[in-house]
């Protein structure tokens, strides 16, 4: 049976956190770019890639695996299991975090032009590690989302709505990662205080076999996750590396909107997983049916918002811009609503083969399907780069982020078909 109460309890509050933690912040992009510049906007932009990279690294995949693992778990599990688990889950956390750390002294060797923003960079670090270490996955398990949401809430939005008091010209944008790093140091303390305090979540050294299965349970989504991070960011390594922080930022203007509306609607994928994996358990048929109505209704939405972004394209990337900027850089500008269109095909086939890989081959015990063509997918986006940014610029990066995900798109959906349609499990 359908547990709508769970899934609108999950859905809404993973909208809420979303639209805190990504939409305000992309709304506030506006204010930074007419404030600080484009060039500086596209070095706050970099800089937020390596934290999410390293915060992607940190978080692993259990932001998905954890709660269908804990889903409806009963007194005796939590009291029982719980505390190795949790204890798992940070002991993975700070390994991780000790790897990143020295991730980042590799990347400033190589890259010695990255020195003179060492402290935006460091500072972001320390919101990748704080941001990591955040027990989403266990707060969502337990049913008790709500909490987490309301912190998320108070903390970003004490962060993101005092930035004009701080951040009010060029020299002013190093206090942005400052400020962030505090306010996420201070939301990690208050939810584990919670957790513990409150709950009454206990902690313990797991053994290394269980460490071994959430680090095996939890590949899959993560190579998922880093596929995303992938063909959204780096675009923007390249061109920081190629083309300078200018063209960063012109690439992030016109993807904005369009991660904008994937993070909207992501919630609803995120607080299915638990409720699909339950279909599954009880019928492959039923599971596998129901997967797809919700992928159709996903996809539905997803297209209606993509149809409006494309008639008003021009407009969109126009309430980001200056006049100045529009009037003094129409080429650039136009850029912009170009990448903004390429997008919206970039995220619809995105949509159907990131739900093929995680909500039904998942279930199906192939998930390492989709972890092989998304390895493919990235290297034939990345291969491409170096051909499509130097003879089309900027635009160029969106393409061979649409290359790659064509590829993974119709891999995804061939094997679908090969694998389901043959043995008739649809009909």
């Amino acid at each position: 049976m359908f547990d709508l109460g769970y899934f609108l309890k999950s859905f809404l509050n993973l909208l809420l956190m979303r639209v805190v933690s990504r939409v305000i912040p992309i709304l506030m992009s506006g204010y930074i770019i007419k404030t600080t510049g484009l060039r500086s906007f596209g070095n706050i932009e970099f800089a937020k890639v390596l934290n999410y990279f390293f915060k992607l690294i940190i978080a692993y995949g259990f932001i998905y695996t954890i709660p269908a693992y804990l889903y409806k778990c009963d007194d005796r599990f939590r009291k029982d299991k719980l505390p190795a688990l949790f204890g798992s889950i940070v002991l993975i956390k700070f390994v991780l975090s000790i790897l990143c750390f020295f991730l980042l002294l590799l990347v400033f060797y190589l890259f010695p032009f990255l020195r003179k923003d060492f402290s935006i960079i460091l500072f972001f670090f320390f919101v990748a590690v704080f941001s990591g270490f955040t027990p989403i996955c266990i707060y969502q398990g337990l049913e008790k989302l709500h909490i987490i949401t309301a912190l998320n809430s108070l903390t970003k939005f004490f962060f993101y709505f005092s930035i004009p008091f701080y951040v009010k010209s060029e020299n002013d944008i190093i206090y942005y990662p400052i400020v962030y790093s505090v306010v996420e140091f201070l939301r990690v303390l208050f939810s584990y205080f919670i957790l513990f305090y409150f709950y009454k979540v206990g902690i313990s050294f797991p053994n290394i076999s269980f460490i071994k299965k959430q680090v095996c349970d939890g590949f899959s989504a993560f190579c998922f996750s880093f596929y995303i991070f992938f063909c959204d960011n780096f675009p923007i390594l390249f061109l920081k590396v190629y083309l300078g922080n200018i063209y960063v930022g012109i690439y992030k203007l016109g993807s904005n909107v369009l991660y904008l509306c994937q993070q909207i609607l992501e919630p609803f994928i995120q607080c299915s997983y638990p409720i699909i994996k339950g279909k599954f358990n009880i019928d492959i048929k039923v599971g596998l049916r129901f997967a797809l109505k919700v992928l159709l209704a996903y996809v539905s939405l997803f297209l209606l918002i993509s149809i409006l972004c494309l008639f008003y394209s021009t407009n969109i990337v126009r309430f980001f811009c200056s006049s100045d900027f529009i009037v003094n850089n129409k080429e650039l500008f136009d850029s912009a609503v170009i990448i903004l269109n390429i997008n919206i095909l970039v995220f619809l086939m995105s949509i159907v083969s990131s739900f093929i890989g995680m909500h039904i081959f998942a279930n199906f015990g192939i998930r390492y399907l989709y972890s092989i063509v998304l390895f493919i997918g990235g290297i034939i986006s990345v291969v491409l780069h170096f051909s499509f940014v130097f003879k089309y610029n900027v635009i160029g990066a969106s393409l061979a982020v649409l290359s790659g995900e064509f590829f993974v798109f119709l891999m995804m959906c061939v094997l679908f078909l090969y694998r389901f349609v043959k043995i008739k499990i649809i009909g």
